[in-house]
């Protein structure tokens, strides 16, 4: 799955976070970084800087740093389902598929009728039908349907 920014979340972004998703549109990832991390330094409290850090380290593929980033704007603004869909891409991305469905089930519970984390929970499914926690995977779907 590409790690792009959806339609929506795009057009909801302020005009000074638009300079730094540019900068990862574009492959100037640690432009990016850099301009994401001096939005932090004004506002350590702006969650979506921390996702777009995360996204250019995920282009670099460092996957375990995005998480950490992630994280963080999960931690500041934990209600926003969209954060939790990536952080279950780049769980995936490391095959830790337990975590990665942990967090799509997270977001659906913010947003049950949410496309995007509807279609993760499907290909988590679909992929990983051999996992040793099948009662797992189970029961998260389960939970979600119904």
């Amino acid at each position: 799955m590409s790690i792009m920014l959806s339609t929506n979340q795009s057009q909801s972004l302020s005009p000074i976070h638009s300079y730094g998703y540019a900068y990862i549109t574009s492959n100037q990832f640690q432009f990016a970084i850099d301009y994401f991390k001096s939005l932090i330094n004004q506002n350590p409290n702006d969650s979506l800087s921390y996702q777009g850090i995360s996204i250019a380290l995920a282009k670099q593929e460092k996957i375990e740093d995005a998480i950490t980033y992630l994280s963080k704007a999960i931690e500041i603004e934990p209600n926003c389902p969209s954060y939790y869909f990536f952080q279950s891409i780049f769980y995936q991305k490391t095959n830790q598929n337990y975590y990665a469905l942990l967090n799509v089930k997270k977001g659906l519970d913010i947003d049950p009728n949410n496309k995007i984390g509807i279609e993760l929970l499907e290909k988590i499914s679909r992929t990983n039908r051999n996992l040793s926690d099948k009662k797992l995977f189970l029961l998260l779907r389960l939970s979600h349907t119904g």
